[in-house]
């Protein structure tokens, strides 16, 4: 009993690193990023995004000091073929709820200045249209939290 205890520790530690951040408009949860690979220049970011603003709201931007450029990209399958697409501004109704989640939605950070370490954990500021901008740090882990 007391081994199996111990050889769940890691998995609730990383359950529990997964980031959540609100502000007064805005939920964030379930982030994480992906370890980046020996020599990569690039990763991606996932995340439940909430608009609790009452009103109809744009992502217009996401910045991080960890990478050159930080863009909302998008999984498309066209003629059989899956393509990244940058999506630009993200448009989000009042209540909306958004997921960034492979095969979807995601942050893809391009140009980083560092590699990506499971264990690490770096902040990304979300620019919004009408809200005011939120920070959120978002840890490495080597798969999504449970």
């Amino acid at each position: 009993m007391r081994r199996r205890l111990l050889l769940m520790v890691p998995a609730l530690l990383a359950s529990l690193a997964a980031a959540r951040a609100q502000g007064p408009n805005w939920i964030v949860d379930g982030a994480w990023v992906k370890p980046s690979l020996e020599g990569a220049l690039n990763s991606v970011a996932y995340f439940t995004l909430v608009n609790r603003t009452g009103s109809a709201d744009r992502l217009l931007a996401v910045t991080t000091p960890v990478a050159a450029r930080a863009e909302l990209h998008r999984d498309e399958m066209k003629d059989g073929v899956m393509a990244m697409r940058a999506t630009g501004p993200l448009a989000l109704a009042p209540g909306a709820r958004v997921v960034l989640a492979p095969g979807g939605f995601y942050l893809m950070l391009i140009g980083l200045k560092q590699p990506l370490r499971p264990g690490d954990h770096f902040p990304v500021t979300l620019t919004f249209e009408h809200s005011a901008p939120l920070t959120v740090e978002l840890p490495v882990l080597a798969g999504p939290p449970s």
